[in-house]
């Protein structure tokens, strides 16, 4: 490893700023208020997608979950967008619309 001594290692983090450092483009700050109303927790939310499998079945993390609310179309093959709030409640969605599902529980297989 590559260790520099104090003195060097203030005069070499300044000349890398001297060289590297560049002015903003816009001298306006960035902060934006926050609208009132916003939801933080779909801000915060962790966003993922997954394919409906045959039977309306889901696979989230080596388990089995089943749409079951009722739907007017099929949606296998289409893509749910499942979201895991801070909390760790976790809400599905289908075409920007909320489905209910519930985990199938499988029985292990007899040796």
């Amino acid at each position: 490893m590559f260790f520099l001594k104090p003195k060097c290692a203030k005069s070499f983090c300044h000349l890398i700023r001297k060289i590297f450092a560049l002015l903003p483009s816009n001298l306006e700050s960035a902060y934006r208020p926050l609208i009132v109303g916003t939801n933080l927790n779909e801000i915060f939310c962790m966003i993922e997608e997954r394919s409906v499998h045959c039977g309306n079945r889901i696979f989230i993390d080596n388990q089995i979950f089943v749409i079951t609310s009722p739907l007017s179309y099929s949606v296998v093959n289409k893509t749910v967008e499942i979201k895991t709030y801070r909390n760790g409640v976790r809400k599905y969605f289908i075409d920007d619309s909320e489905v209910q599902v519930e985990q199938l529980i499988t029985t292990p297989k007899a040796a």
